[in-house]
């Protein structure tokens, strides 16, 4: 295994990491704006 070879292998594996991070903050996005309307729409009836 060459140093290339690591290093591209390093550099995969942070940009799926940094996805899987991307994927849950915009999933989380998503449940906290969908919570805050259910919550809002409660209160107002």
């Amino acid at each position: 295994m060459s140093a290339e070879n690591l290093k591209i292998k390093n550099n995969a594996k942070s940009i799926s990491c940094n996805f899987e991070n991307y994927e849950s903050i915009l999933k989380n996005t998503f449940y906290a704006k969908y919570y805050q309307i259910q919550i809002t729409m409660k209160i107002g009836t």
